[in-house]
C-alpha cells in the first residue's frame, strides 16, 4: 500500500523528497525567523535587514512571489478555458492574478521607493507617509484579519477538492503547514491587539507578544509563498489529470 506522501508525490507529479520539502518549509522558515529574532546575536540583522529594513530581503521576496504567482494564475485562467473546465473556473484565476497584482503593489508601495515619486496628497493622511491603501486610516493596524482570512480560506481551499464542482479551484494538501503557520501567528496577533493582555502576561509572554508583532512581515511573505505554491501545484494536478478524470 503506497504511503499518502506517495500518493501526493504521484498526483503532483514530483519525488516524495518534494513532498517532504514542501511539508517541512513552512514549519523550518518560521523556526528560523523565530530564533533569529530570539537570539541576541542575530536580532539586530533579523529584525533590521530580513524583515523590517528599507526594502528588506522578506519585503522582495512577498513582492516577487505574488507577482509570480499572478502569471501563474493567468495562465491557469486561460489553460482552464483550453481544457474545456467551468467558466468560473478561469475567472476565479483572473480575479486572483488581479488581487495579486494589486498586494503586490500595496506591499511595495507601487514602486515609489524605487522611483522616487512623493506622496499624492490622496494619501496625506497615510500613517507611514506612503502611496498605499492598507496604511490609511482605518486599516492601518487591522491587516492581520486580512492574513487571518487567508491562512482560514486556504484551509477552506484544501477542503473544497471533496466538492465535484469545486474540485478544479481546490488548493494542494501540501500547503496545509503553510496554511497553518499564517493562520496560527495572524490569529495570535488578532488576539493580542484586542484582547487586554497586559494584566496577565509576565515578561516571557510579552516577549513572545513582540515576537509575533514583528513577525507580520515574515506572515506576508508566507502569504505570497503560499499563493504561488497554490496556482503552481494546482496547474500540476491539471497538467496530471487523465482525460475524464
Amino acid at each position: 500500500m503506497k504511503s499518502w506522501v506517495q500518493r501526493q508525490a504521484e498526483a503532483h507529479g514530483m519525488r516524495p523528497g518534494t513532498v517532504y520539502l514542501l511539508l517541512l518549509s513552512p514549519i523550518v522558515l518560521t523556526a528560523i525567523a523565530a530564533m533569529g529574532l530570539a537570539i541576541p546575536a542575530t536580532r539586530a540583522f533579523t529584525r533590521g535587514t530580513v524583515l523590517q529594513g528599507e526594502q528588506n530581503l522578506v519585503e522582495i521576496i512577498t513582492y516577487a512571489s505574488m507577482l509570480l504567482a499572478a502569471v501563474l494564475a493567468l495562465f491557469r485562467g486561460l489553460r482552464a478555458r483550453r481544457v474545456g473546465q467551468a467558466t468560473f473556473v478561469s475567472w476565479w484565476f483572473f480575479l486572483f492574478a488581479v488581487l495579486l497584482v494589486f498586494v503586490a503593489g500595496e506591499e511595495v508601495a507601487w514602486a515609489q521607493h524605487w522611483l522616487g515619486f512623493e506622496t499624492p496628497e490622496a494619501f496625506s493622511e497615510n500613517q507611514q507617509g506612503e502611496t498605499t491603501l492598507h496604511n490609511l486610516p482605518g486599516f492601518h493596524g487591522n491587516t492581520e484579519w486580512l492574513r487571518l482570512a487567508f491562512g482560514l480560506g486556504g484551509m477552506v481551499g484544501v477542503l473544497v477538492a471533496r466538492m465535484g464542482w469545486l474540485k478544479p479551484l481546490a488548493a494542494s494538501p501540501l500547503l496545509v503547514p503553510c496554511f497553518a503557520v499564517i493562520t496560527g501567528l495572524a490569529l495570535t496577533d488578532v488576539l493580542i491587539n484586542y484582547e487586554p493582555l497586559e494584566h496577565w502576561l509576565n515578561d516571557l509572554h510579552w516577549q513572545i507578544v513582540r515576537l509575533v508583532r514583528v513577525l507580520s512581515e515574515f506572515v506576508e511573505m508566507m502569504v505570497g509563498l503560499a499563493a504561488l505554491g497554490y496556482v503552481w501545484l494546482n496547474g500540476r494536478k491539471l497538467a496530471l489529470q487523465r482525460p475524464g478524470g
